[in-house]
């Protein structure tokens, strides 16, 4: 089944343009992997309920997409990002404000490597609950490395 936001993916299996290692390949590699995962929070879902996800890194390109279509699909979103300056920042908060506003988005500025600070979120979001988050999408790194 192809959405029709993945008919102009570069798929790295049909297209030898797109070159190994290419930042298109990547690219396309995440999302057909999201799509998978995508699938599998919806297989998962008892009695109707939408999942409750961590995605981490955002405000970056891709993760800001996968939030999207998880909000779109219905499911609460909780965004950890800590607005590095690897690149420009207003990029990244312009991609926050298109998510900010939408029904079961949650953002936390916090950094992955704050320990402390992502066992608070996780005890914050698990108090009633058996496990904080139905799914932790990683997608925080730093840009260009």
């Amino acid at each position: 089944m192809c959405n029709s936001w993945q008919k102009n993916l570069p798929r790295p299996d049909v297209n030898p343009e797109v070159g190994s290692g290419s930042h298109a390949q990547q690219t396309a590699q995440t999302i057909l992997r999201f799509e998978s995962i995508r699938g599998s929070i919806r297989n998962h879902q008892e009695d109707n309920l939408m999942a409750t996800c961590l995605v981490t890194g955002v405000a970056g390109f891709i993760a800001a997409k996968v939030a999207e279509f998880l909000l779109a699909d219905g499911h609460a979103v909780v965004g950890v990002d800590n607005l590095n300056d690897a690149y420009d920042v207003r990029l990244k908060q312009w991609r926050l404000a298109q998510l900010e506003g939408r029904p079961g988005f949650e953002f936390h500025r916090l950094d992955i490597g704050d320990r402390h600070g992502l066992a608070e979120l996780f005890r914050l979001h698990g108090a009633d609950r058996k496990a904080p988050f139905d799914a932790v999408i990683n997608l925080a790194a730093r840009a260009g490395v």
